[in-house]
Parts: C-alpha cells; structure tokens; sequence
C-alpha cells in the first residue's frame, strides 16, 4: 500500500500537533466559549508550534490519499489516539490510566484487524452533486449533536462528545480532501475554480475549532479517542457511500471488517468513559 507511510507520518504528526495545541490551549485564561479564547491561543508557542505539526499533517495526509482510497488511509490516521496518550503524558502531565491503556489497544486492534482482514479497496466512482449535499446535511446534523449533548456534562464527557464533533468534521474533510486531490491533479486553474477547493478550507478550520474547544476541556484520551475514531467511522462510511469505496470481495471478508470496526467502536466506549472519581470532580456545580 502506496499510501500507508504517508498516513503513518501524517498520524504522528497530527497526534503531535493535537498535543502541543492542547498544552498551548490549557495556558490560557479564557475557557472554550469565550471568543477571546480563539486570541488568546495564538499568543501560545506550544500553540503555534503544534499547528505548524497540524499544517505538515495535513499535507502528509493529501500526499496519502492521493495514493490510496479513504478506506485505507482513515483507519491508519486512527492510530494519532496511540501515539498522543503517551506524547500528552509526556507534554501536558495527562494521568494515563489502565482503562484509558486497555482502550487504545482495544482500538488499535480493531483498526489493524479491519484493514488486514477487511481488505479494503478503492473505488471508481464520482460522486454526485445530490450525494454530497445529502453528506453534507447529515454531518451538519451529526456534529450540532455532539455539541448540544455536551452542554452541562462533566470535562470528560464534554471532551469526548466535541471531539466527537471535530472527528465528524475531520472524516468529511477527508473525504473533501479526496475529492480535491482529483482536481488537483487536473491543473491549478481548475483547482482554483473548484469547490472543493474552499471547502477544504472551511471545513478544516471548523474542525480545528472544535478540536481546541475539546482540548481545552483539559482530558485528552476522550478527546483524542471520540476524534480519532469517528474520524475513521465517518471518512470510510463517506469512502464507501460517496466514492464507491469497499471491503473484501467475500462476505466473510466484509462481515470481517464489520467486526473489527465494532471492536474500535468498543475501544472508543472504554476510552471515553471516565473513572468515577474523576466524573464526580469534573461535574459542573
């Protein structure tokens, strides 16, 4: 697979971007409802440092996706939870728990049993007009969702449900993203024209504000869980139904990738739920 260490570097580099972002994020006085928050991040190094990672990324992320389908691309960048509970261990003195521990393995499996049982392959086809309109109304609705779920919980929950937000809008960017690799290819006026091009543009900075608003929330292995794995559910789901995107050729194969797809979805459930005591210190008074 052409594009698998493309989005190996792509992964490390975004689960180091998130973490420097989140230590920028965590030394501001402002909270995540504030606009003056948004301000105050910029004046952060960690912060600006950490977006520079995000920057490389993304980049790293297109190269991959224009060498590979999104079936395969998505479920490797699903790997930045791995690398950012050790990396936010290590930058923001993030407590690491054995629950958080067997979580990630559970995910890791599940997302390494998917791509090597599932097989998936590429497709052919190009999306509609119709179909990416349809796309766009379900994540619009997925993503306000998340954030009206999240008003009132405790900082754990808060952090998994608006990272849940911005992994929504990161697996619709990707699959934007595969898209505009197409026209990209085309020539650059025709990119310039495209409206994938913009949409890029405005999708990336919506996921971006969401990932900061979880971020800030202060407990990053639910964040990076809910972000890392809807991101991968949401960019093959868009994979399969806007690009013609699909798994083994045998029905064992698929109901194989199905499986393994439902052990992320439990790793990501072990992940987020919090430990008792930090649910009862986190619940707003």
């Amino acid at each position: 697979m052409a594009a698998a260490p493309y989005a190996l570097l792509a992964t490390l580099a975004f689960a180091l971007g998130t973490t420097l972002q989140q230590r920028g994020a965590l030394q501001t006085e402002a909270s995540a409802t504030q606009a003056r928050f948004y301000v105050q991040i910029f004046t952060r190094k960690a912060w600006l440092l950490g977006g520079l990672f995000q920057i490389l990324g993304g980049i790293l992320q297109l190269v991959a996706l224009a060498h590979g389908p999104l079936v395969v691309v998505e479920p490797i960048l699903a790997f930045n939870l791995v690398f950012a509970l050790p990396l936010g261990h290590w930058l923001t003195a993030q407590e690491v728990r054995r629950r958080q521990v067997t979580g990630a393995c559970v995910v890791t499996f599940g997302v390494v049993a998917f791509v090597v049982i599932g097989q998936p392959e590429g497709g052919s086809a190009t999306p509609t007009t119709a179909r990416w309109l349809v796309v766009t109304l379900l994540v619009v609705v997925a993503g306000a969702g998340c954030l009206l779920a999240a008003r009132g919980r405790s900082a754990a929950v808060v952090a998994g449900l608006v990272g849940g937000a911005a992994g929504i809008a990161f697996g619709f960017e990707a699959a934007i993203a595969k898209e505009f690799t197409h026209v990209f290819g085309i020539g650059i006026s025709h990119t310039l024209t495209h409206w994938s091009t913009y949409a890029l543009i405005v999708i990336a900075l919506v996921g971006s504000v969401l990932e900061q608003a979880s971020l800030k929330a202060g407990v990053l292995p639910p964040a990076m869980a809910a972000l890392g794995v809807l991101s991968l559910l949401v960019g093959v789901a868009l994979g399969v139904a806007l690009f013609g995107d699909r798994l083994a050729h045998e029905p064992a194969g698929v109901f194989a990738g199905a499986f393994a797809l439902a052990i992320t979805v439990v790793g990501l459930i072990v992940l987020v739920r919090p430990t008792a005591h930090v649910a009862a210190a986190d619940r707003p008074a």
